[in-house]
């Protein structure tokens, strides 16, 4: 399948934390595209029926009361499902937003949608910028810094929908180049696979050479 010929949903998840298993989706977004031209944008906040700690309104700016009035996950669930049937998943630390979502509809008590399933992967544009760019400073490859050096406009920051937005131009930038990125989904997803193992395994040797920390 030829994957640029092919609507793409691209997704962001603003969450009480980072931990899947215990933190809870706060705000949820998607912008559709097709051959690089945006088709469609969903965005809904979600109360988590928890207290939004501090630390994560500090990065997204959303607060109990903004989601007071809110639906749960459960609310959109639906919705959200519909808005992404048919399209090839992506996202910017896809990872990350692919297990939030899986786990808040299990949470919920609903299946997950298939396009959630792990063997049908997610483009990951963190995974290709890295490959895109292989300077490794601390912050080189987070959101905003990767759009500006591909002069890629900023959406709202730190907000589903704005990282969305943000995401798309810079699939969009990568999409331009076919050196880059394979033209077949399969092919695509398995160098992507093959690309984050590397770099996992480059992240531990050279964790592996750091000075342990003595017992207190």
């Amino acid at each position: 399948m030829i994957w640029r010929d092919h609507p793409i949903a691209i997704l962001d998840t603003e969450t009480t934390g980072v931990d899947p298993s215990i933190h809870r989706v706060v705000e949820v977004a998607v912008v559709t595209t097709l051959r690089g031209e945006v088709t469609g944008r969903f965005s809904r906040l979600v109360n988590p029926c928890a207290p939004i700690p501090a630390e994560a309104t500090a990065i997204h700016g959303i607060t109990d009361a903004l989601v007071a009035d809110a639906p749960t996950f459960a609310g959109v669930a639906v919705e959200l499902a519909a808005v992404c049937e048919g399209h090839l998943l992506a996202g910017f630390n896809a990872r990350f937003d692919a297990a939030m979502v899986v786990a808040e509809y299990l949470r919920s008590g609903l299946v997950p949608p298939p396009w959630t399933r792990a063997n049908e992967q997610w483009l990951d544009l963190l995974v290709w910028s890295r490959v895109y760019d292989t300077t490794k400073r601390a912050g080189y490859h987070k959101l905003g810094a990767v759009a500006a050096r591909l002069g890629v406009p900023l959406g709202a920051a730190h907000r589903a929908l704005g990282d969305c937005e943000t995401t798309a131009g810079i699939l969009a930038k990568f999409a331009d180049d076919p050196r880059l990125m394979h033209d077949d989904w399969t092919d695509l997803i398995m160098a992507q696979q093959v690309y984050a193992a590397e770099d996992e395994a480059s992240f531990l040797r050279w964790k592996s050479r750091q000075p342990r920390r003595s017992a207190a």
